[in-house]
């Protein structure tokens, strides 16, 4: 819409009209990132410290996802917000537009672009973000002048929360800091057992909680944070700060777990008991049979996909995924069937079927699934081997 009405190319107009009015004069919007600056963009990795293949992606949503900036850059951004609040700068927004732009609208924090949070009388305007890769939150007090901007060149957001409560601690931000560590105790792993499984958020969201070499995991938003309880039934996880309380039907089974955030109550999330009484968007059923690939739960990823690719034939994703899964649980023959059946589609411009199956299994091998099986499904398929995949 911004490129109809102004006839100008998206990164151009934003440089000019919206990043270096701010000062933001290290950013830019341009996708793929230009030649001569692409020695300075950072390589992204995810959590186990492998690095993403070809170290960062140029993603197709180039307001959501193409911004390249520097976290300095991006207090610039605090700081003109924080001014224009006051009515004290309008390089970009006045002060009635940018306190409308801080208004909450859909619920008690969403506002225009911006989360809205009330630590104890104090207002602050913050934002998460993150992409394969990489990671990062900024903070903004609307009175104060305090804020902070924290970049990572990784996906895991675990240390996050730490950096920014020390901040705010070592500054002296005025009630900003929640403490989130507490005394934890040991759970039997047979009660441990009983709550693994996906649960239901809001009937369109997912988390998995699994079982790691070093304990169990609750995955949510791409991240794996891991469960640390306070009591047989009660945990919270450093990375996303709420307490979580497990419940039971009248028989003892696990029917999902109660969430508390600042004392108000969050929408529970369901424990799935039967994957085929789903109902689900087609990225739904793909990121969640994704994650169990990536985690190695095979059996039940062909589950959760199978019924997937029930409510969706024509996505093309999730017969991959499936294949994929296929491959992995040790049913090759079924694996090719579906790799077969769909040789020279095509699941978007430019993107055909054979280069899904390169690049995910280039990421699947990095992440430690069984090379022989894809080098002999490459060699059945007629698909060149990667560069990529034979370097991993």
């Amino acid at each position: 819409m911004l490129m109809d009405v102004t006839k100008q190319p998206y990164d151009v107009y934003m440089y000019e009209n919206v990043l270096k009015p701010m000062g933001m004069v290290n950013s830019f919007y341009t996708q793929p990132a230009p030649e001569d600056r692409q020695d300075l963009c950072a390589s992204g990795y995810y959590p186990d410290g492998r690095q993403v293949p070809n170290k960062f992606h140029a993603y197709p949503e180039q307001a959501a996802a193409g911004l390249w900036m520097t976290p300095t850059d991006l207090c610039q951004y605090i700081i003109e917000t924080q001014l224009a609040y006051a009515g004290k700068s309008a390089r970009v927004l006045n002060q009635d537009m940018t306190r409308l732009r801080l208004s909450p609208y859909n619920d008690a924090s969403s506002a225009l672009g911006v989360f809205m949070e009330d630590r104890n009388g104090t207002l602050y305007f913050q934002h998460s973000a993150g992409n394969e890769g990489f990671c990062g939150q900024y903070y903004g007090s609307l009175e104060s002048g305090d804020g902070v901007a924290v970049f990572l060149n990784t996906n895991s957001y675990a240390i996050l929360p730490e950096v920014i409560n020390n901040i705010a601690t070592v500054y002296q931000w005025k009630d900003f800091y929640k403490p989130i560590y507490r005394e934890n105790v040991r759970v039997a792993k047979k009660i441990q057992q009983k709550y693994a499984g996906v649960y239901l958020v809001n009937g369109d969201k997912f988390t998995y909680i699994l079982k790691k070499k070093d304990g169990y995991y609750l995955y949510a938003e791409g991240t794996y944070a891991q469960m640390l309880y306070t009591s047989d039934t009660d945990f919270f996880n450093i990375e996303f700060p709420t307490e979580k309380h497990f419940v039971t039907d009248a028989s003892g089974r696990i029917t999902g777990y109660e969430r508390m955030a600042d004392g108000q109550l969050l929408p529970p999330a369901v424990k799935v008991i039967d994957p085929d009484t789903l109902h689900g968007s087609a990225d739904f059923f793909n990121e969640l049979g994704w994650m169990l690939i990536e985690s190695k739960h095979f059996a039940e990823a062909i589950q959760y996909l199978k019924r997937g690719l029930a409510l969706h034939p024509e996505s093309l994703y999730i017969a991959g995924n499936l294949a994929h899964a296929y491959l992995f649980h040790g049913d090759y023959q079924q694996a090719l069937a579906i790799y077969t059946a769909h040789k020279g589609a095509s699941l978007s411009p430019g993107f055909s079927w054979e280069d899904m199956i390169r690049q995910d299994y280039v990421y699947l091998q990095q992440a430690g699934l069984n090379s022989k099986l894809m080098k002999r499904m490459f060699r059945d398929l007629a698909i060149a081997i990667p560069e990529d995949f034979l370097a991993g």
